[in-house]
């Protein structure tokens, strides 16, 4: 008995073990007057300072220039600000187009009704998810 036991232990810990992959989580669905795709990348990073570190990834179907970006944000602990500290610009043929660190300066608050709003909304329902 002792050995089955033991035998039984020992496998079980040997069973690969399955975690999902993260993936994209829409954000911000195609429309008429936005004509672009946000998603967030559901590996939520919590930094040591309190902020949260995400990864966006904008899929445009109308700009002849660029198909797609990817970007690095920063989120304030209490969700009011964002900051851009990365941003990677991909062509049709998938190549990079551009890559600028902090694109967009300091710190911006997050208005109503914006792309940032919906980022932020997301980021908070894929860390309630968790």
């Amino acid at each position: 008995m002792k050995r089955l036991l033991f035998l039984l232990v020992t496998f079980t810990a040997l069973l690969p073990v399955h975690a999902e992959k993260p993936a994209w989580v829409c954000a911000i669905e195609w429309s008429e007057e936005k004509p672009e795709w946000v998603f967030v990348y559901e590996d939520v990073k919590l930094q040591a300072d309190g902020c949260y570190r995400i990864f966006i990834k904008w899929e445009f179907t109308d700009d002849p220039e660029k198909s797609m970006a990817k970007q690095t944000w920063l989120i304030s602990p209490d969700f009011d600000m964002v900051k851009v500290v990365k941003s990677v610009g991909y062509g049709k043929d998938g190549k990079v187009a551009y890559s600028d660190d902090e694109p967009y300066g300091d710190w911006s608050y997050v208005l109503p009704e914006t792309f940032a709003e919906g980022v932020v909304n997301t980021t908070k329902e894929i860390l309630l998810t968790r």
